[in-house]
């Protein structure tokens, strides 16, 4: 028995070519799922049937509806059969798009598999040669934003450091105490954008982070004078964090790049106001957690909640691709969430999204945790990844 399932559609108005497709597939014992149609017409009424291993198609002049079959089918795969022996037919179907070609003289068990295992690997190698294509160019967008960002930053240090010196000016002959703190608010977000654009720096050209140790609620309490200012008047941000200190060991940009391009994320998702709510805790794993994707140990976990549209599923699996965005007409850029995903990888943790259409979006960091005993501090829980 051929151990194999198929999905196999079968387009000829001759029975007696229909039965031959099926004797042999029954004479090798396949697992398959045959569908024959007589034309195209009837291959129209398929159309929910989605894709299929492989199609084979036999016509007078098949080579002028193998395109239509493509679309029809999904691009699935289309070995064209021809009779008497006419090569000449078949390497025209190929020309015209066909995957290749087999006589009906020539239709044998062996014959049959044969043709259909090369016909389905091929396509497979295909997809995923399209994969890597694609891939190749995402690297190369990434790298030219680099050498963009890179051109740039020097211009943009000199503006930051305008900023800085206007803000201290302002602050030498202000005594009223909040507008000294708002000012003060102004030059520190300056420095972060600074710190922020050196950040992306080293990220595109892979620069080694220094991590530190850091209470991560500090981190979070620390970049609240920066978010807030982006909040609209409909907005709220609301914070939920453990009693506890969450100590990890990163870089410190690296950490609150993290936290501003998922708060940025989660507001702009909401562009008529609504919530964002910030939460911390601590997670203890003693096998892992399969579905989290982490193994047994020590973690903190952040979590970035919105009350905004949600995400469609059929997006679920693009948000962390780079260069990936829903806002393109709004000023998305699309490295946002990119940037999340490849930097906390990096710290060894996992990045989850659960979102339900309508009722909002919640991103979950895992960020394995420092440790504490006797009032110090190590990398890692004995024990632990």
């Amino acid at each position: 028995m051929i151990a194999i399932d198929l999905q196999v559609l079968l387009v000829t108005p001759h029975d007696e070519v229909a039965e031959a497709v099926r004797s042999c597939l029954e004479a090798a014992r396949a697992s398959y799922w045959l569908q024959h149609c007589a034309d195209l017409d009837e291959v129209v009424a398929l159309r929910e049937a989605g894709r299929f291993d492989v199609c084979f198609f036999y016509a007078e002049r098949p080579d002028d509806a193998i395109a239509e079959l493509r679309v029809l089918t999904r691009g699935s795969p289309v070995v064209v059969l021809t009779s008497g022996g006419d090569t000449r037919t078949g390497l025209a179907a190929i020309g015209a798009g066909a995957d290749d070609f087999l006589d009906l003289s020539e239709l044998s068990c062996n014959s049959l598999f044969r043709t259909i295992r090369h016909t389905v690997e091929r396509a497979r190698v295909e997809k995923t040669l399209e994969g890597l294509k694609d891939q190749l160019l995402q690297s190369q967008k990434i790298e030219a934003v680099g050498r963009l960002a890179s051109a740039l930053t020097h211009d943009f240090k000199q503006y930051v450091q305008t900023i800085e010196s206007y803000c201290s000016f302002l602050k030498c002959r202000i005594t009223d105490s909040e507008e000294v703190e708002a000012i003060e608010a102004v030059r520190s977000a300056g420095l972060k954008s600074s710190q922020m654009v050196e950040q992306f720096l080293g990220f595109v050209r892979q620069q080694r982070a220094r991590p530190v140790l850091l209470d991560f609620n500090r981190v979070l309490l620390d970049n609240q004078a920066i978010l807030r200012p982006l909040l609209g008047r409909q907005h709220r941000l609301v914070y939920a964090l453990s009693e506890e200190p969450q100590w990890v060991r990163l870089d410190r940009n690296q950490a609150e790049q993290v936290v501003m391009n998922l708060a940025v994320n989660a507001i702009d998702a909401m562009p008529q106001g609504g919530r964002v709510e910030i939460r911390t805790r601590r997670m203890q794993l003693e096998n892992g957690c399969e579905g989290f994707g982490l193994p047994a140990g020590s973690y903190t976990v952040v979590e970035v909640s919105d009350d905004g549209p949600g995400i469609e599923p059929e997006l679920g699996d693009k948000i962390f691709e780079p260069l990936f965005t829903t806002r393109a007409d709004q000023g998305g850029t699309g490295l946002g969430l990119s940037t999340v995903h490849a930097l906390v990888k990096g710290w060894c943790g996992t990045v989850a999204v659960s979102s339900v259409p309508g009722l909002g979006t919640t991103f979950k960091l895992g960020i394995p945790s420092a440790w504490m005993r006797n009032g110090n501090v190590g990398a890692r829980e004995p024990g632990t990844i």
